[in-house]
């Protein structure tokens, strides 16, 4: 079972309404402190809140509830999938509820996966050409594969990174995914972790792993970990930056000179004729300039 943290399929909707179906309602379908669901729910809300929370991120998006329970906490949860179902909140919302309000959140997100359902990307063109792109990096790996480099190659881009990841792990990892999906720093340094930063990342982007291989190196070889993910995640903002600055094509002499004569007075159509009728100085006139200027000199002959 895949451990897939991608809110790609949002939602939107301008207000509340009772007119609106519920996957375009921009708030949760039941309120923070009701009692709305089957009873079992509740119970099972109520005596176990985090196995709840992990149970709700599996109907959402089929999410391993083994790695959920031990490295998603219940905020960073609530937070994918309010972000994927489009609703309107804040951070903080997803802070003071987790931690002061831990059943009722997880009962309210148990109804909420019960309504609306499983999340789905949407797969159109452009998704598949921006993903496809973003896997692009500079040594030409596209979408999909093994890491950029290995988690034990912690000196490739200097021993920078590496002190970062052993001196301030949270700050860094916070800083690699904000950097990845321009999410916010303060959330990520106080509700994600390692693993789950880089199970966001592989997942995402199709990359060659499982849950326990996330939940073994984000745990065990944490800065190991943060510092291939950083690597990752630099490499993709590079190659869109690449992909971003296009150089122009080159001119070349036919195209100038197609240029000069469309921009002259003598404009021409798609297949090359000359739209203009041409008149010679004598009596003779034609369709063409140069038939024109033909029978114009045939006469002056006569």
């Amino acid at each position: 079972m895949s451990s897939s943290y991608d809110g790609s399929s949002k939602s939107s909707g301008s207000s509340y309404s009772d007119e609106l179906s519920y996957s375009e309602r921009p708030d949760f379908t039941s309120a923070l402190c009701s009692c709305e669901g089957s009873f079992c729910d509740n119970l099972y809300a109520l005596f176990c809140p985090c196995c709840a929370v992990a149970s709700a991120m599996n109907a959402y998006s089929r999410t391993n509830w083994v790695f959920t329970l031990f490295c998603a906490p219940p905020a960073a949860s609530r937070n994918i999938m309010r972000e994927g179902y489009g609703i309107d909140s804040s951070c903080t919302a997803d802070i003071c509820t987790a931690c002061f309000c831990l059943p009722c959140m997880a009962r309210q997100m148990l109804f909420e996966t019960s309504v609306r359902g499983e999340v789905k990307p949407k797969h159109t063109k452009a998704s598949r050409r921006n993903a496809k792109r973003s896997r692009m990096n500079v040594s030409g790996r596209r979408h999909g594969g093994a890491w950029a480099i290995r988690s034990c190659d912690v000196c490739h881009d200097g021993l920078g990174p590496f002190c970062r990841a052993c001196v301030c792990m949270p700050c860094f990892s916070a800083q690699v995914r904000a950097s990845y999906d321009s999410s916010d720093w303060c959330f990520n340094v106080l509700c994600t972790t390692p693993a789950l930063v880089r199970n966001i990342v592989r997942e995402q982007q199709r990359i060659d792993g499982n849950c326990c291989t996330d939940i073994c190196t984000g745990c065990l070889l944490a800065p190991c970990s943060t510092v291939q993910v950083a690597h990752e995640v630099d490499n993709i903002r590079r190659a869109n930056l690449m992909a971003d600055a296009k150089p122009e094509g080159k001119s070349t002499a036919a195209s100038r000179i197609k240029d000069a004569w469309n921009t002259g007075s003598g404009k021409t159509d798609g297949k090359g004729k000359d739209k203009g009728k041409g008149k010679g100085k004598g009596k003779g006139k034609g369709k063409g300039s140069r038939k024109g200027s033909r029978k114009g000199k045939s006469s002056r002959r006569r």
